[in-house]
């Protein structure tokens, strides 16, 4: 595994840098935020084309800088084209506590905010985005297109 660290400026001016820590293996890539124990992006390759989010957690940090960790991680996983995203576990099925539906409408936003931020970066479209049940958990689906 090897690892590496890199800042990234922050868009408001009186924030520190955030620094992340990028491990990756052959089929993974992992960014965490030095000092924030709850920022947590994990991608692996599934070898069908497809990018699997598996782990997409901004902790204390920038909706931006998650972002652009995702972005890194995509970097850092050398996916050649951008094709297919699985956003995972975003929500368990039938949360009892009633707040199911605001937690996924939170978590599918913010995995569309990021799929279009990706598709600009990339010069591509975003094509489809599905939210599908998966071993009781919801998944959100991306397809990307040439622009």
């Amino acid at each position: 595994m090897a690892a590496h660290l890199f800042a990234v400026p922050k868009e408001v001016e009186d924030t520190e840098r955030s620094v992340f820590s990028v491990t990756a293996d052959a089929f993974s890539v992992k960014v965490t935020a030095d000092g924030d124990a709850f920022f947590f992006v994990r991608l692996e390759k599934t070898g069908r084309g497809e990018v699997v989010v598996s782990d997409f957690v901004g902790g204390s940090q920038a909706e931006e800088d998650l972002i652009l960790a995702l972005d890194y991680a995509l970097s850092e996983l050398r996916a050649e084209e951008l094709e297919r995203l699985i956003f995972r576990d975003l929500v368990p099925c039938g949360m009892e506590d009633g707040r199911f539906g605001y937690k996924l409408e939170r978590a599918s936003e913010l995995a569309k905010r990021a799929s279009d931020r990706l598709a600009k970066r990339h010069g591509c479209t975003v094509r489809s985005f599905a939210v599908e049940p998966r071993a009781g958990k919801m998944d959100a689906h991306v397809g990307f297109a040439a622009a």
